[in-house]
């Protein structure tokens, strides 16, 4: 029988960490049917069979957020504004 859990993990943001988050647990976790995004802030829905593993869930949810901002390709490389552009002399 399938069950849900609500999860909410300090930190997350929805828009841009879902899908990391997603496919970590279910690669993770074999018990993981499904992940789902919800309207509130920082929670997911984890759809699952069997044990509630919901601590390891929330540990693997929240290296997951952290890593994705971590990573360098995920760096913000402001550009330089244009009042502010060295002129030439």
């Amino acid at each position: 029988m399938q069950q849900i859990y609500k999860i909410v993990v300090p930190g997350l943001w929805v828009r841009g960490d879902f899908a990391v988050v997603r496919r970590r647990l279910l690669a993770d976790f074999p018990a993981v049917v499904d992940v789902m995004a919800t309207t509130a802030p920082a929670t997911v829905l984890v759809v699952h069979r069997g044990r509630e593993e919901s601590d390891a869930w929330l540990a693997a949810s929240a290296n997951a957020a952290t890593g994705r901002r971590r990573s360098s390709r995920h760096v913000w490389h402001p550009r330089p504004r244009p009042d502010r552009m060295p002129t030439a002399a």
